[in-house]
Parts: structure tokens; sequence; C-alpha cells
């Protein structure tokens, strides 16, 4: 992460988080398999190579996670309610990636469905 983004990264981040453990996730179940959905902005300008995304399950730990880049200068330039849309988006994404390498005893897809619908709600997405 860039600096002139880390500021807003952390604030956008944590409201997202701060709200959807709070209000959403604590109460839905979808399996056993995982435990904590992890995810790591990338917010890099273009010229600066070498961090390339990865999604990645640990099975011990039960933690899905993931690295993807979000649009450095959409997100440097965006005013916050863009910021938090291209971070749920990463989100959204992130799930996505998950229907070619399944978690067994995980529904990601309802995952993915619930949390669409919980940021259209708070108007995220």
């Amino acid at each position: 992460m860039y600096d002139d983004v880390a500021d807003s990264l952390r604030i956008v981040s944590n409201h997202i988080e701060n709200i959807s453990n709070k209000d959403f996730f604590s109460r839905r179940g979808y399996g056993d398999s995982v435990e904590k959905w992890a995810f790591i902005a990338i917010i890099l300008p273009p010229e600066i190579e070498g961090y390339t995304e990865y999604r990645r399950y640990h099975k011990a730990r039960k933690v899905i996670e993931f690295r993807l880049r979000i649009d450095y200068f959409e997100f440097r330039d965006g005013d916050e309610s863009t910021q938090m849309k291209l971070i749920c988006e990463g989100l959204v994404r992130s799930l996505e990636g998950l229907d070619k390498n399944p978690v067994s005893n995980f529904d990601h897809m309802r995952l993915k469905e619930d949390f669409v619908e919980f940021c259209k709600k708070q108007k995220w997405l």
C-alpha cells in the first residue's frame, strides 16, 4: 500500500469490518471450515511491481486469505463513498475466486450473495 492512500484505506476498511462483523457476519454460519475471511487490498501505482494477487486457504487456522489489487488512482482520487465501493468490490471478487478452488464445508456462494445484499443496504455497492 502506498503512503498517500494508507489512512483512507485504514478508515474505510475498519468501517466496513466493524459494521459487517457487528451487524451481519457474527449471526450467520457458512460452514465449519472457515472462521476468518482475511482481505488485504493492494493499492499501488502501476509502476510499482512485485505485489501479486493471491488466494489461500489455511486449513489448520480456518482462514481464507486474499490479496487483491484495487485501482490506485480511482481509490486515491475517490471520495469515501467511492473508496467503500472499491473495497467492497474487492471483497466480492475475493469470494468469486473460490469458484475455482472451493473450500469443503463452506458456503462461499451464500456468503457472497449475503455480502452483496448487505453492501447494497449500506449503499456501499
